[in-house]
């Protein structure tokens, strides 16, 4: 089985039918675990297409969108929900989705850990970053961590090489999510933007100021993951077919960034990321 995870959110620009399709080329290429939330709005549509195939594991998560509170009777329906929209009779992990810990009540995590212990989610996991992951990590509640990681964004690269590598999993790890709602110069100029404003710290903007100035490419990204966390799970969004055995047979590879090379790489990220970030490309 791959290491790879299907990102779920990139699946909802997708047709039923071209979704059939790229979940069968997954299964094909043994990427059979996708990370979904009714959030990404595809588990109703993954339901549709796999009636709860016991051939893929199914994750989801619960928390977001952050303008509902989170309460129990939320999270209650939320899982409900997925389980009926997958026709699934357990969820392998249910990730708690970007809440600070501040928010995760008494109730609330034993709640979690009644579910588990129900057999109604297997494993429990939080997906976050920054000082809430931190933080999470110190909970025994906690089976599995989720965390930002790739050449442009290693701000939890602490916090993750801490954990067993069974424990961790990595999103985001081309650089190529949208960090922030604007994205980049070409999304906007779309919109009929003639002076367009762009966010900086975006993904797509920082990744392509990235590509022009390190020629970094999707090899060297997935490379440079590998040198650190060969075997931990890594969540990529593969839109399309295409992408999807692109990033299968350059994943397959196992290739790593010489030590040095890593390094260096990591002694200089912040000088990097500051030069990226104020860095304008037209």
């Amino acid at each position: 089985m791959s290491n790879l995870v299907v990102g779920g959110a990139s699946l909802s620009r997708l047709s039923l039918v071209k979704t059939s399709k790229f979940l069968e080329e997954s299964r094909v290429l043994g990427i059979t675990e996708i990370d979904s939330a009714p959030l990404y709005g595809v588990e109703e549509k993954l339901g549709q297409i796999l009636s709860g195939s016991k051939e893929f594991l199914y994750n989801s998560k619960v928390g977001r969108p952050l303008k509902i509170p989170i309460t129990c009777s939320k999270i209650e329906q939320q899982v409900e929900k997925t389980l009926h929209d997958l026709r699934i009779e357990q969820i392998n992990i249910l990730f708690i989705h970007s809440i600070s810990i501040d928010i995760l009540s008494d109730k609330i995590l034993t709640l979690l850990e009644q579910l588990r212990s129900q057999g109604i989610i297997k494993f429990l996991g939080y997906s976050g970053d920054s000082a809430d992951l931190r933080a999470v990590c110190s909970l025994e509640i906690f089976d599995k961590f989720m965390g930002t990681l790739n050449y442009l964004d290693l701000g939890n690269y602490e916090t993750l090489s801490n954990l067993p590598e069974n424990q961790i999993y990595l999103k985001r790890i081309l650089a190529n999510g949208v960090f922030r709602e604007t994205s980049c110069i070409s999304k906007v100029r779309s919109r009929g933007h003639r002076n367009p404003v762009i966010d900086k710290n975006s993904y797509v903007f920082r990744h392509k100021i990235l590509t022009a100035q390190e020629k970094v490419n999707l090899e060297q990204a997935i490379s440079f993951i590998n040198t650190k966390f060969l075997s931990v799970k890594k969540v990529v969004g593969m839109g399309s077919i295409r992408h999807l055995r692109q990033t299968s047979a350059i994943a397959s590879r196992n290739q790593m960034w010489g030590e040095r090379q890593f390094a260096d790489w990591l002694e200089n990220w912040g000088e990097k990321q500051r030069n990226f970030q104020w860095s304008v490309i037209t």
